[in-house]
């Protein structure tokens, strides 16, 4: 209720429909609309919900963005990281309005979002989201990129991300806006942005023309001397698990000229960019070796920047974990609406869903003494405690939220062993699943007319 405080439809019915709807589905995050909604009225009223005319999905999110900005602006930097994913609907063929994907037999929605994370990795919540659909009748016409303005390509997004975070974070609070190598624009680089932010992005075009004797982007960072030899925490995958690595690390600061292609605005002055190159020499066997090439406005002029621009960029999986949770635990691919703007409605609520998941996970991590009561309230709590500790009476006083969430992961299948690691999201949204099932046979067992109720049956 806290986080959709703001909300406004234009009726207070549609208003508070919205917490009902995000409560459900929060409580249960890998269950369809009917199974969380319990009753038929209930999931018919969510689904009139998500296609109301006056529902959008900018409209559900906007007071969720608005705490966001509040959360941010508690920390003097915090870091905007963006990133585009497939919604694949190819099955449900019912739904209006979707478009191809990367593979043109494919339909959905492209989803751009612009996660706000703090510069320990603690997700804060979402500064915008971007939904969009390619015309099929487009499909398969030749059309001339390199004559296109970035205003008439995708590539928009990432500038529509940086216009984003100028709107609701110009200010004192500093701001890292961080991309992978889909948003390597020479546009993004040469628009002007307010004094407080700064980019970092993973270089695609390595040939880029340079004020350099080699004259070509990789070449001349190459050229520099390695700086130090330093290991890294890289991030798990779905493909592979989390491992560290030795990089060998080069760092100079460049001029950067614009494209001979340029169809933009030429900028006033070439751009001055710092640019930080990693490599693993001798990585595992069987392991592809880590290499990065990144850009940025932040100066690196030691060991130590060298070290925080590569901690951050490492944060860049946060919204990969996002996407993770968002199709895997809220199984977003599976749900099946009339509409693409129903489906779009319905990405917006699970967004929110998704987004508590992370948050819980890395809270916990990062604010192990906070209190439980800022993720669950009294009875959820005492549940928790009960189903997990069985021979324990309830504490006096709330439990942490980090032994709150190895609870509810232990309700999931964490098995919580000394050795762990601490839990992952997928025994998390496992875990909330369970618990609600829990609080609620809590909830009815403790009315007063249950035991009447209940004394001679059977």
């Amino acid at each position: 209720m806290e986080e959709l405080v703001g909300a406004d439809f234009g009726d207070l019915r549609l208003n508070e429909r919205l917490v009902k709807i995000v409560e459900k589905v929060g409580n249960k995050p890998d269950a369809g609309i009917p199974e969380a909604c319990e009753k038929p009225s209930q999931a018919k009223a969510a689904y009139r919900f998500l296609g109301h005319k006056a529902v959008t999905s900018n409209g559900i999110l906007r007071p969720h963005v608005a705490r966001t900005v509040q959360r941010a602006r508690q920390f003097p930097r915090v870091l905007a990281i963006q990133d585009t994913t497939e919604i694949n609907l190819t099955s449900h063929k019912s739904t209006d309005g979707l478009g191809y994907l990367a593979a043109p037999e494919c339909r959905g929605i492209l989803l751009h979002n612009l996660m706000c994370v703090s510069t320990a990795g603690v997700p804060l919540g979402l500064l915008g989201q971007f939904p969009w659909t390619r015309d099929v009748v487009q499909l398969g016409k030749r059309t001339k990129r390199d004559k296109k303005r970035v205003g008439e390509k995708e590539s928009q997004r990432w500038l529509e991300g940086l216009a984003t975070v100028e709107e609701h974070l110009a200010g004192e609070t500093r701001v890292v806006l961080i991309a992978d190598r889909e948003a390597d624009l020479y546009d993004l680089f040469a628009k002007p942005r307010a004094a407080n932010i700064d980019l970092l992005v993973r270089v695609y075009h390595h040939n880029r023309r340079v004020e350099h004797p080699v004259g070509h982007l990789k070449k001349a960072v190459l050229a520099s001397p390695p700086r130090a030899v330093i290991e890294i925490d890289v991030p798990r995958r779905d493909d592979r698990p989390a491992r560290k690595a030795q990089l060998t690390v080069r760092w100079c600061k460049l001029t950067v000229h614009e494209p001979a292609n340029y169809r933009g605005v030429p900028a006033a002055e070439p751009v001055e960019l710092w640019f930080l190159h990693v490599c693993e020499e001798n990585p595992p066997p069987g392991e592809e070796p880590v290499e990065w090439l990144l850009a940025t406005t932040l100066p690196i002029e030691s060991l130590a920047d060298a070290r925080q621009v590569l901690q951050w960029y490492t944060f860049r999986w946060r919204i990969e974990r996002f996407h993770y949770v968002l199709k895997s635990g809220c199984r977003i691919e599976s749900r099946c609406l009339r509409t693409e703007k129903g489906m779009e409605n319905l990405i917006a609520v699970l967004s929110l869903v998704a987004w508590r998941v992370l948050w819980m996970t890395y809270e916990a991590r990062e604010n192990p003494t906070a209190s439980c009561r800022v993720v669950f309230d009294k009875e959820e709590a005492e549940v928790l405690h009960l189903a997990t500790h069985s021979r324990q009476n309830l504490p006096p006083q709330p439990i942490t939220i980090e032994q709150a969430v190895r609870d509810v992961a232990k309700l999931g299948g964490y098995l919580a062993r000394r050795n762990d690691p601490p839990p992952g999201v997928k025994t998390i949204w496992r875990g909330l699943r369970r618990l609600e099932d829990l609080t609620r046979g809590y909830k009815l067992a403790r009315t007063p007319d249950a035991a009447a109720s209940t004394k001679d049956y059977g």
